[in-house]
């Protein structure tokens, strides 16, 4: 039945699932959601740490000298708490484990991934996902409506941009990644992106509504990267 079907890979920030505790209501709407299309797309959901992970990786700080390495590895062991409660949530239609490393599998509706290895963030995994099966698009989403010429928490004057190049978005994130970075996007997978010719779609999770114009493809408020 699948090999009719698209595919669709999304980068679900830990921030949707858990912005300071778990948002049940949240991930209720976005599986009904995700359930309605999957009877015409696959779905590869990447899942991030999010808070989980910052709050370790903050305590980790204050009580000691911890090796970036060892950050990242609380930082995986974070997004793969947020992917089992994100996987009981696809119950009966997902494929029925967790997946870490991308690898072909066979599966009809929902897969659920989460981080792979220290160096990589799940934005790296969710690209990484799409090339192995062919997908030229990603969602990511956040919790910001745009991806910004600058941190807008951080200056009064940032743009918000709705189309953007590839190398405009390296010049944002820059070059290397830095375990419990909150950017927009992870700055190698932006390389790896880029190198592929993807399409990533940044939109704002917490607005299930645009999320679905997005799906259907109609107009979204967000950005598109994209290069050409």
């Amino acid at each position: 039945m699948h090999a009719t079907k698209a595919l669709l890979v999304i980068s679900l920030g830990g921030s949707l699932i858990v912005p300071d505790k778990i948002d049940v209501a949240f991930l209720r709407r976005f599986t009904s959601i995700i359930t309605e299309h999957a009877k015409a797309t696959r779905f590869i959901i990447v899942t991030g740490a999010g808070k989980t992970s910052r709050d370790y990786v903050a305590a980790a700080d204050s009580l000691g000298n911890v090796p970036d390495q060892e950050k990242d590895a609380m930082g995986i062991l974070a997004t793969k708490l947020n992917a089992s409660l994100v996987l009981a949530c696809f119950s009966g239609i997902a494929h029925p484990e967790v997946e870490s490393a991308p690898r072909k599998l066979d599966f009809d509706n929902v897969l659920v991934a989460s981080g792979w290895k220290t160096g990589f963030s799940t934005d790296f995994c969710a690209v990484s996902w799409a090339a192995l099966y062919g997908a030229k698009k990603v969602i990511n989403l956040t919790n910001t409506d745009y991806l910004y010429d600058k941190d807008p928490k951080l200056h009064r004057d940032a743009k918000k941009l709705e189309k953007a190049s590839w190398q405009q978005l390296q010049a944002i994130v820059g070059q290397e990644w830095k375990p419990s970075s909150n950017l927009p996007f992870d700055p190698l997978a932006t390389q790896k992106a880029a190198a592929l010719g993807m399409t990533v779609m940044l939109a704002n999770g917490n607005d299930l509504s645009n999320f679905e114009n997005l799906l259907d493809g109609k107009g979204f408020k967000g950005t598109t990267i994209a290069d050409g």
